[in-house]
């Protein structure tokens, strides 16, 4: 699918090193186990039961800790909102 758009708008190039530097460090500051729950699903691609079992933690502790984790990453990241679609 393609998506209209004005074409003076100019379009980022993506990853943007500095963005993803951010994210990345928002990424780092999470609390230790926190942060390897987080990777393990978001980007090992991992299912919340298969990181209980190897993590040797409930599947409701994985969904409490992404969601507590997703949270702190909004909040260390409010202030580039808006980065992605306005970049110049």
């Amino acid at each position: 699918a393609r998506f209209a758009h004005d074409e003076n708008e100019t379009i980022p190039d993506f990853p943007d090193p500095e963005l993803m530097a951010k994210i990345n460090k928002a990424i780092g500051d999470l609390p230790k186990q926190r942060r390897r729950i987080f990777t393990m699903h978001r980007i090992d691609g991992m299912r919340y039961k298969e990181i209980a079992e190897a993590l040797n933690i409930s599947p409701k502790t994985v969904e409490v800790q992404i969601g507590k984790a997703l949270k702190c990453l909004r909040e260390s990241l409010s202030s580039l909102r808006g980065l992605v679609y306005h970049h110049n």
